[in-house]
């Protein structure tokens, strides 16, 4: 991404972290139809119109179409004329990876560099945490790791661990109110966070708070339809 430009002061990028394509089992939350007709152009053409500068690819457990989008817009980057829709896109790999300790199960989202990783990274990472079937699931695939030992991994290779809707359902603080030794130990390994409530943890004990206050809080959309990608996004 070049960082170029011709005025002065901070540039802004308009950023989703978090979008699933029909690699995920679930994509089209039920309706079959939208993931078997969902193309890399549309997907693309909708994360286009909705302003986006760049997208995290975060299926669950798989990077099987982050090679697939990249190569869809390299062709619309270079078509003559481009569609009027289009505006440059950088799509970042990802995944959201299924842990399952303890206490439950629990989403964590892997992103790599752009410029640097594709498909294979993701496939790869996965691997290392033990998952090498089931790709796309989230029901029943999930890490042989741990949630510390997978952020590990993560950034090991190269990427930045977020747990995902880290106070919404599987996440990470889904139903805490104080802070563990175990929380406070995963929550010591990360740097940000996707919340769907920003003030979810205003008014909680305030070791919480304090853990929650040195994380950058991001947005992402989580879409699982095309008309859901950028609904929610940070800058």
């Amino acid at each position: 991404m070049s960082t170029d430009w011709s005025y002065p002061g901070s540039k802004w990028w308009k950023f989703d972290f978090h979008v699933h394509s029909p690699a995920s089992h679930d994509y089209g939350r039920g309706d079959e139809g939208i993931r078997q007709t969902t193309s890399e152009e549309l997907w693309l053409r909708k994360a286009m119109q909705a302003g986006l500068d760049c997208v995290v690819v975060a299926d669950h457990n798989s990077g099987a179409w982050i090679d697939r989008l990249k190569q869809a817009y390299e062709q619309l980057s270079e078509a003559s004329p481009r569609p009027k829709w289009f505006r440059p896109l950088v799509v970042f790999p990802g995944t959201e990876i299924t842990i399952s300790d303890s206490t439950g199960r629990v989403h964590l989202l892997a992103v790599f560099d752009p410029e640097k990783h594709d498909g294979s990274k993701v496939t790869g990472v996965l691997g290392a945490c033990g998952i090498t079937s089931g790709h796309g699931d989230d029901r029943t695939t999930s890490t042989t790791t741990s949630f510390t030992a997978t952020v590990k991994e993560i950034q090991n290779a190269g990427g930045i661990a977020i747990p995902a809707h880290i106070d919404g359902r599987q996440g990470l603080l889904e139903h805490a109110i104080s802070l563990t030794p175990d929380l406070e130990k995963s929550l010591r390994c990360i740097f940000a966070a996707e919340l769907c409530d920003p003030g979810a943890y205003d008014d909680v004990d305030p070791s919480l708070k304090k853990a929650m206050d040195r994380l950058a809080v991001l947005a992402g959309s989580d879409a699982h339809k095309p008309d859901e990608i950028g609904r929610h996004f940070s800058w």
